[in-house]
């Protein structure tokens, strides 16, 4: 299993420029993080600077004076009014930031602060409230351990950390590839920016911290030495860039209005009933989700699917796609939205499908898919002069084909995301016709959080989308069960 990705996501940034951004380390690259001997601490929009360690003995601080470090920031937050909210910026399209970033460091005071900022091993974000409804107030939450969950306050907790909710949007530095955050009301997590690592390597770094914070920290009253006080980060801004707050504050509203959020959990069962039938958690949870959408829009083809494989077996290895809609998933869906299917049939179908997704997914973790293979291809078409000839025309053919653009409208884009711990992750669809689907399959429940663009109607909102799965989970566990022999 390839570790390089773990080397990248500590003190990396990924940093705007023309004509495409730039990352502080690449993966595999000498990068070291010994240098780096302090993180950045955002609240209320002023960013400070807060040393773990000194940069000459390497003496590092215990939890109780981190913790007093973390009491100062908040103090001094609190007696002044919020400062720039500089970090709304990040959530610019790139060239837009790239612009504002090249005038914002002509003063060295503010190429300074970016400096700090671009190499700190993390942003710590402190936010006064996340918005989070009162644990009684939540719509469809029910109690009972064998019902279906769609959780409010877990909703609303990941619009927080995936973009701030606008309220907390400037609290936020989103090129660093790792932001954790805290707020008053209860919402703790993190936003890492995907271009550095993969979620399954964040994943095992949060439930780390998380048994961490499960031994008592001891706020002791030692005096912090002399290196270990926090300082502010300050930022003097040309007149030019202040009226860029109100236009990015207006766009990012937008985008954050278009995004609809759903977390759910199905209470029903997980992993441990799956496997007694013999299948795949995986290729299950996929299949309910191909059912789910064929249920929703019956009109439409069986929708071109990605769901993310982990190549990290091979050395420096990223993902690949898994390729989860099939000849097979169609045909079962087709099935089961038949009245006059039979029962049987149905039975042999799923079965079926469940191989297919099975024998896939080997193969694309084997380094047999062709999706990255197409990817380089296509890089280094776009890469080539347009008056070459030979062989390259008819691979540029390829590209521009109308087929390879269908293929590549993922209106599914998944990814399983596994953790002991009730861990969940959210992302937006790729398209704007699309869902994304973030999910956790536990031995006795599976978590999810589904997104869709707005506009939605109650007919195909990711809640739908979510209530559709669960029932097809259901209805394939009955299918799953019936008496079955293979021919």
């Amino acid at each position: 299993m390839c570790m390089e990705q773990y080397y990248a996501v500590l003190g990396n940034c990924r940093i705007p420029g023309s004509p495409h951004d730039r990352l502080r380390a690449r993966l595999g690259s000498p990068f070291t993080t010994r240098s780096v001997n302090h993180i950045c601490v955002i609240y209320r929009n002023r960013i400070y600077e807060m040393e773990f360690s000194d940069a000459v003995t390497r003496e590092t601080i215990g939890p109780a004076l981190l913790y007093r470090q973390l009491e100062h920031i908040v103090s001094a937050g609190q007696n002044q009014p919020p400062g720039y909210p500089v970090g709304l910026f990040t959530t610019l399209p790139r060239g837009d930031w790239n612009c504002l970033h090249s005038v914002i460091r002509q003063n060295l005071g503010n190429a300074n602060t970016l400096t700090k900022i671009e190499s700190c091993l993390f942003v710590l974000c402190l936010d006064e409230s996340a918005g989070l409804p009162s644990q009684n107030a939540t719509s469809e939450r029910v109690q009972s351990d064998q019902s279906d969950l769609l959780d409010d306050r877990e909703t609303v907790s990941a619009h927080n950390l995936l973009h701030g909710n606008l309220i907390n949007s400037g609290n936020r530095w989103f090129d660093k590839s790792i932001q954790f955050i805290v707020t008053r009301d209860g919402c703790v997590g993190l936003n890492f920016e995907h271009t550095a690592a993969d979620a399954g390597v964040m994943v095992p770094i949060v439930s780390h911290v998380y048994e961490t914070l499960k031994s008592p920290i001891s706020a002791s009253s030692t005096r912090l030495p002399a290196f270990a006080h926090p300082k502010e980060l300050l930022w003097l801004l040309p007149k030019t860039v202040l009226p860029e707050f109100d236009s990015t504050k207006d766009k990012l509203k937008g985008l954050i209005d278009s995004l609809e959020l759903q977390y759910g959990e199905f209470r029903k069962f997980g992993s441990s009933v799956i496997k007694n039938v013999r299948a795949s958690p995986d290729a299950f949870f996929q299949i309910a989700l191909q059912l789910a959408y064929a249920q929703l829009h019956p009109n439409l083809p069986p929708p071109p699917t990605y769901e993310t494989g982990s190549l990290r077996r091979f050395h420096l290895g990223r993902t690949e796609t898994i390729r989860s809609c099939s000849q097979e998933s169609a045909q079962f869906t087709q099935g089961m939205l038949d009245p006059n299917c039979p029962v049987e049939d149905r039975v042999r179908l799923l079965r079926a499908a469940l191989r297919r997704h099975q024998d896939y997914t080997k193969e694309t973790l084997a380094g047999q898919g062709f999706d990255r293979h197409l990817l380089g291809l296509r890089i280094l078409t776009e890469n080539l002069p347009e008056s070459d000839d030979g062989n390259f025309q008819e691979l540029r053919s390829l590209f521009t084909d109308p087929t390879y653009s269908k293929i590549n409208h993922y209106r599914l884009s998944t990814s399983q995301v596994k953790a002991d711990d009730d861990a969940t992750v959210a992302f937006g669809p790729v398209v704007p016709d699309g869902y994304g689907v973030c999910y956790n399959i536990h031995p006795s429940y599976i978590q999810v959080i589904a997104s869709s663009f707005r506009p939605s109607t109650d007919s195909d909102s990711p809640t739908a989308l979510l209530k559709h799965t669960f029932q097809s989970l259901n209805d394939m566990l009955d299918l799953m069960q019936q008496p079955y022999t293979e021919a």
